[in-house]
């Protein structure tokens, strides 16, 4: 019988917890995504997408660590990673056919190593050149005021004052759209042509890398100018979470989105989320409104945001709990603010209860209603002592870290105006 000595190493594949699958509960997680890496990111904004799996998730969402750029990203790693739940229901409104959900950036010059280009994000500054002649590959400029201007088609012997660009720091370009790269010669005279010169693909980390054919026309280790479109998710906005519906086509954008889950996938929604965005007073009026007549007679519950963290405490310090001990408050005047928003909308309902206080008489209803815009948040929790939450709210942990996540239920018994 034969011995083995010394040290011997084997690798065994890491055995994964298959998620525990229930639909009671249903998550329904509305934010943004890095869809530019799915498949189609041109179709899928505002579209439910039901995931079983992280990898599932990852497929039709796209993934990244940067929460706060990427809210879905937030739920995705505390459903699948942290907890192991499924399924999940994920509804992007980070759309690249909107002009404020992208950026395009400026071409620049970027060298072929190993045949291999990463795209990146750079910050660039200016410094007098100290070329005597202007050459390929850089880029100058004239200083105007405080304003530099670009030379164009620079050639021959330089004169007088000029700055060149130079980069100062740079990070992985993420959220780059594929089809928008354009790769052109250093003179930028001559544009290559994808799947015959090079191709285009993500790396591990999900940044854009572009890799020469050998059989195209690039030559090998050449500095080419490249061009990109990238996703901004800093250009959404509360009122894409809240979203609507277009009444020419009937496309549900945002919260209206709600409605499609139950015809598409036969389950209802039992928790509506909005990671990063439900401390907005605008988005939790609007996901309190939504929680009722789901379909026409579905209900469900939503997790509000209070901020945890001293930068977001600083910005909302009423609605922010640093320690436990603020949670009752903070919560409480997240429902007041959102009432508030309720009572502004319907004046006539704000001077029927002031007019049932026995309160301003003597003034007109023109009046009144301008006074019941501008209530405090004791007045409003005065005018209406049947709050959707505050005491009947229990906590839930959101399982990130980065924000305490608090239950608001609703009861048959306590009527919605919003």
């Amino acid at each position: 019988m034969a011995y083995k000595h010394g040290v011997y190493v084997s690798e065994q594949d890491t055995s994964l917890t298959v998620p525990i699958e229930g639909t009671a509960g249903l998550q329904v997680i509305l934010g943004t995504s890095p869809v530019n890496m799915t498949a189609d990111p041109y179709h899928a904004a505002n579209k439910p997408q039901i995931c079983y799996s992280f990898a599932e998730a990852v497929q039709n969402m796209g993934y990244s660590d940067d929460f706060r750029k990427y809210t879905l990203c937030q739920s995705i790693d505390a459903s699948f990673r942290v907890f192991n739940i499924a399924p999940i229901v994920c509804i992007n409104v980070l759309d690249p056919n909107k002009p404020a959900h992208v950026t395009e950036a400026a071409p620049d010059f970027y060298t072929l190593t190993r045949d291999k280009i990463t795209l990146g994000e750079r910050v660039h500054s200016y410094a007098v050149t100290e070329d005597e002649t202007y050459k390929t590959g850089k880029f100058y400029y004239t200083k105007s005021g405080e304003n530099y201007v670009i030379v164009e088609n620079p050639s021959g012997s330089i004169t007088g004052t000029v700055y060149e660009r130079i980069v100062v720091s740079e990070k992985g370009a993420f959220g780059v759209l594929l089809d928008t790269i354009t790769v052109k010669d250093v003179t930028g005279a001559t544009e290559y042509a994808e799947g015959t010169d090079y191709l285009t693909a993500f790396d591990s980390d999900g940044f854009a890398v572009v890799t020469r054919i050998s059989a195209g026309h690039i030559p090998a280790g050449a500095t080419l100018l490249v061009g990109y479109t990238r996703l901004n998710p800093e250009g959404v906005t509360a009122n894409d979470i809240i979203g609507g519906v277009n009444a020419s086509t009937g496309e549900r954008t945002g919260l209206e989105c709600l409605n499609m889950i139950y015809p598409q996938f036969d389950m209802t929604p039992g928790l509506l989320l909005a990671p990063e965005w439900a401390d907005d007073a605008n988005v939790i009026a609007a996901m309190e409104a939504k929680c009722t007549g789901i379909n026409g007679c579905f209900k469900c519950e939503c997790l509000v945001d209070i901020p945890s963290d001293a930068e977001r405490a600083a910005a909302s310090p009423a609605t922010a709990a640093l320690k436990y001990g603020d949670v009752k408050t903070a919560k409480e005047n997240l429902a007041a603010y959102a009432r508030l928003l309720a009572v502004g909308s319907d004046r006539r309902e704000a001077v029927r209860h002031e007019r049932n206080r026995g309160g301003a008489d003597g003034l007109s209803d023109r009046r009144k209603q301008r006074r019941s815009v501008h209530l405090s948040v004791e007045q409003v929790e005065r005018y209406d002592r049947r709050l959707p939450c505050g005491r009947h709210a229990r906590a839930a942990r959101s399982g990130t870290g980065q924000s305490a996540q608090f239950l608001r239920r609703h009861h048959d018994d306590q009527p919605q105006r919003l």
